[in-house]
């Protein structure tokens, strides 16, 4: 959703696989958001996705491979970014 004119109108829809956890972060500039995929209907182990906005949009920037996850989390340590996935 977005905020417009006081309202908060949908702004997009991404698919997702049991998502149990979303995260906002910003790295060298550039905004993304990291969805925690808990499962699918057969298994914990599914993939979760960071999307990347570009112009506008969020696009899937990378899946990567997970087991259960319910959350996840941005930090940054001497100029490097990471992500931890619980």
């Amino acid at each position: 959703y977005v905020l417009r004119q006081g309202r908060f109108e949908v702004f997009q829809q991404v698919a997702t696989i049991g998502a149990a956890a979303w995260r906002h972060f910003e790295a060298d500039g550039t905004h993304y958001l990291a969805v925690a995929n808990f499962r699918n209907d057969a298994t914990h182990n599914t993939q979760s996705t960071i999307f990347v906005l570009l112009q506008g949009r969020f696009e899937v920037f990378q899946n990567i491979n997970t087991t259960g996850a319910f959350d996840v989390e941005h930090f940054e340590v001497d100029d490097t970014h990471y992500l931890a996935v619980a």
